[in-house]
């Protein structure tokens, strides 16, 4: 029952703060719904405002599930995708993300430096976003690193195989000395950061030496980039415009919250801030790896093997039936 009042004045700082001024920790609804309603009866709370990531999305189901039995809970809800994972369906950007992804890429600029002051020096970064790929993929792409690992794309050991012989080619033929790649803190589900540097340092003799870097919880505590700023302030607006229109038609007719478009979420697309119901994201999920089913960012795959001249098989989306190979012929056999 503990509650804040919050002003202009509250908030006036919080524009550029990273992090979360609220607090956030992880809390399940799950027998937990009598007492929320209660609170909310309590407080006369006339609207209910969800910022949080994947699991996020089942709790608004849960929550519009139990409104026929409680009168407290028959309220507009909306929820606002924030996650640094980005793994949430049916938007493009979570908030979080962008900022993540800029300290991913500045860590990633430091230990290029460092790499090329040791000399034939190969890094190997592990980010958050568990089995989604987004800030791998993306982080070696604005890094210019060789290759990125994830749930997503899992590597075979073909896969691992081939990439030390790109390695072992371009710095032995083109003179080199710096290699990088990017895998998610949960990209295998049996190799491991350290599986992947004891192949570097092994199998790379005497050409180069593999390294690991964790970044850890720096990811986390970063000030918010211009973008995520820009992005919170449109969801920010955008949800207060939808909720005052809601409580104002709830006033002549009290069963629009018996509808499952007022249990939803905003989103960022291609065409503009939408907003989609719990239903609609969970259909659109990729339960088992937590991200969504069609990612839009997957098929930027392509430049990165493009800038790290690998093999590639690439299906053009705007030439029917058009079809992109490259085969490095300097590539060794293994």
């Amino acid at each position: 029952e503990d509650y804040v009042n919050l002003d202009w004045i509250s908030v006036e700082s919080w524009f550029s703060n990273g992090g979360s001024s609220l607090g956030a920790t992880r809390y399940g609804v799950e027998g937990n719904i009598p007492r929320i309603a209660q609170v909310f009866k309590k407080l006369s709370i006339n609207g209910l405002v969800l910022i949080g990531g994947y699991d996020s999305v089942f709790y608004l189901k849960k929550l519009h599930e139990s409104r026929p039995m409680y009168e407290s809970l028959r309220i507009p809800i909306i929820m606002v995708p924030a996650t640094i994972s980005n793994n949430i369906a049916c938007t493009s950007y979570s908030l979080g993300a962008d900022t993540t992804l800029n300290v991913i890429s500045q860590c990633c600029d430091s230990l290029r430096l460092s790499a090329r002051s040791s000399r034939k020096r190969i890094f190997v970064v592990e980010t958050f976003g568990k089995r989604c790929g987004y800030l791998s993929t993306m982080a070696a792409i604005s890094s210019a690193a060789d290759n990125a690992y994830s749930r997503q794309n899992p590597p075979t050991i073909y896969d691992i195989l081939q990439d030390i012989e790109n390695f072992k080619l371009k710095f032995n033929k083109k003179y080199l000395d710096f290699g990088l790649l990017v895998v998610s803190n949960d990209f295998s589900e049996n190799y491991t950061i350290d599986t992947i540097t004891q192949l570097l340092n092994e199998e790379g003799k005497p050409y180069f030496t593999g390294r690991k870097a964790l970044i850890g919880h720096i990811q986390q505590g970063s000030t918010a980039s211009p973008f995520d700023r820009f992005l919170s302030a449109k969801f920010g607006s955008k949800v207060a415009e939808k909720m005052l229109s809601w409580i104002e038609m709830s006033k002549s007719n009290k069963e629009i919250f018996s509808d499952i478009s007022t249990s939803c979420m905003i989103a960022s697309t291609c065409e503009g801030y939408k907003y989609f119901n719990f239903q609609k994201i969970i259909d659109e999920t990729n339960t088992e790896l937590r991200c969504p089913k069609n990612c839009w960012w997957s098929s930027l795959r392509t430049i990165l093997n493009i800038l790290s001249h690998r093999d590639f098989t690439y299906k053009s989306e705007t030439v029917p039936n058009a079809e992109f190979v490259r085969i490095n012929q300097n590539n060794l056999d293994f």
